[in-house]
Formats: C-alpha cells, structure tokens, sequence
C-alpha cells in the first residue's frame, strides 16, 4: 500500500505499459477486500439485530438460482487454477487474516509510513503448543455473536419468537430469515476452523529436512557404512545403518555425487533388530562444503515437486473433519477409558 505514496508509484512512473501498470494495481488493490471479509461476517448479525430482511426471496429460490451459481464459480475457480489453490481453504485463510490486515490497512492509509516493513520470521522453533490469542479473540467475539445469531435466526425461521414481534407475521420476513440462518451456520462454521488454526503446533528443529533415497556413505577411520536413504537437513542427518560399531563419535558424510566429506558428530545411535538408525550433526564446515550441502539439499533437479491441493469437494470433507474433530477426540478418548476398564476388568475376573 506504502507504494500509492512514495515518488515511484509503479501506476504513474513512467516507462510502463498498460499491462504492467494492471498488474502492479492488482499487487496492490488486492490488500483492499480484506475488509470486505469482515463486513460479510457482521452483515447477517446486523440482519437479525435489526430485523433486516435481505431478499425477498425463499429457499426454494436460492436452491434453485444461487446454488448452481456458487457450484459453477466453485469448480470453474479450480479448473483454471490447475489445483493451485482451493477456494474454500483460501476462505478460511482469509478469515484468519481479515483483522490484523484491515487494522494494517487502515494504519497505513492513515499514515503511509508509520509502520515499518517486517520479514515474516523464519527459521523459529518451539517446544510446546501455542494459541495466538493475539490474533484469536477477536475472532472468538464474531464467533460467539454469529452463535447467538444463528439460534436467533433459526427460532424465528420456525416459529419462534423474536424480539421485533411486529414484524412476526410478515411471511416475507420469516423467509429471509431462513436465508439468513444458513449465512450464519456458514459464518460460525468457518470461523470455527479458523480458531482452531489459531494453535501453532510444537517445532523442534530450525531446519527443514529433507528424505533422500540416494547412496549416502560415511566413514570412520577404519571402516566405510553406506545407507540407500536418509533424512537430511543443513544441521546434520539420520540414517539406517547396518553393522554399526556403537560407541563411534566421530565420523565424515560425502554429500552424493561429489567427493566433498562433512565433518560429522554422532548425537544418538537407536538399534532396530540389525539396522541402528545414526543421528549426525555436521560441524565446522567452511563456506565451500556448506554451500555444496545447500546445493545438494535444494537444487537437485525434480527437488521440488508440484504440490496440487484438494479439489473442492475434498476441500470440503478435510473442513468437515476440522470441524468436527472435537467429537472425534471425545468418541476416541471415552473409547480408549472404556477398553481399558474392560481390560482391567478381565484382567481382575482373571486373577479371582
């Protein structure tokens, strides 16, 4: 956004085309449906606060002429991203995303430069898990308002009571209202899964490893061990090793398909029937051998893979299984309580 204010505009600067200048606008111009996320998740509260009826249509009338318009865009979305990105996991991100960016947003509008540029910090460990409140509670109040304006919605869809009693009897009401239940079910459901995403699980190491199936040798000053695959990362390795002489503390790792040999410390040696399975950290590389691990690690060809995400129809059931995954963990946990009062059980007929 800074950019709007600044002498190098890239929409006036001279020397672009019309084509670069659109595509400079949508890098910028995209910032500004955030907001638009937050007024369609306060849209149905204010319809049910303020009795509200925002179509007068019924629900046969939006099965009938906005569904197959909501599919169409759906899975037309999908087709020309390639699987790139799914709609419907981009709208739980959004949601998460919505307040912090628009309050940004706002600040920056105000006062083009009084936030600073920050990298996204990278290369973080953590050893437990962590909810981000920071982010979360305002999250947990749409929530809890969207909650409250569904029941509201619901009672007065089937013949509840609601408190704008005059407007009871008006058919059309009532049926907006079932169009306004259904917006606020959605709301609470991707909300929902947006608060649990909100819990950065536990990760132990800085660097990225990497399963390598190649040859990997290493040696020790009297004997040479090979492995045909292993876990790699810039801070050492983990390999399946047979014939493994413990006690070994030193040993060198060739990078394959060269001749380069890392100085390497075993951390741990677990045994698995005859493999034992070696954990090295490399130490006091020098520029050349570390950029040759660098280079072994993220620039082999077919390294990085396309990574197609879910279509939207699997998108959906992963949701569903986020959402419901509360009841899931309460089945499996009564579940594994009663299997083992049954087995206490036998055990205690057993011993009488």
């Amino acid at each position: 956004i800074q950019a709007f204010f600044i002498r190098y505009n890239p929409l006036t600067l001279p020397g672009f085309n019309l084509f670069q200048r659109l595509a400079h606008l949508e890098g910028i111009s995209q910032w500004f449906f955030t907001p638009c996320r937050i007024f369609f998740l306060l849209l149905p509260l204010l319809y049910v606060a303020f009795g509200i009826v925002p179509m007068r249509s019924t629900v046969q009338d939006g099965l009938y002429f906005f569904l197959p318009f909501y599919l169409l865009n759906l899975f037309a979305f999908s087709w020309l991203n390639e699987r790139s990105r799914s709609a419907l996991l981009s709208d739980i991100y959004e949601i998460v995303q919505c307040i912090p960016v628009s309050a940004l947003l706002l600040q920056t509008l105000f006062k083009p430069f009084s936030a600073k540029f920050r990298v996204t910090p990278k290369g973080m460990s953590r050893d437990r898990h962590i909810y981000n409140w920071e982010i979360a509670w305002p999250l947990v109040v749409l929530w809890l308002m969207s909650a409250a304006a569904l029941i509201v919605s619901l009672s007065v869809a089937y013949g509840g009571t609601y408190f704008l009693s005059n407007m009871q009897a008006d058919s059309n009401f009532i049926e907006g209202m079932k169009g306004v239940w259904v917006w606020c079910a959605y709301n609470v459901f991707v909300l929902t899964i947006a608060l649990y995403l909100m819990r950065d699980v536990p990760k132990p190491t800085l660097n990225e490893w990497f399963e390598k199936d190649v040859p990997i040798q290493i040696r020790t000053q009297n004997r040479m061990f090979e492995s045909t695959s292993c876990k790699v990362s810039e801070a050492g390795a983990e390999l399946h090793l047979q014939g493994w002489i413990e006690g070994t503390t030193t040993v060198e790792f060739c990078i394959p398909n060269t001749s380069i040999w890392l100085n390497s410390r075993v951390m741990s040696e677990q045994r698995q029937g005859s493999i034992t399975i070696v954990r090295l950290r490399f130490y006091r590389l020098n520029p050349f051998e570390f950029r040759s691990l660098v280079e072994f690690l993220f620039c082999q060809p077919g390294q990085w893979k396309d990574i197609l995400v879910p279509t939207e129809q699997r998108s959906l059931l992963l949701l569903i299984k986020i959402f419901f995954s509360p009841v899931f963990w309460i089945v499996d946990k009564a579940r594994n309580e009663l299997t083992g009062k049954l087995v206490r059980l036998d055990l205690k007929n057993l011993k009488a």
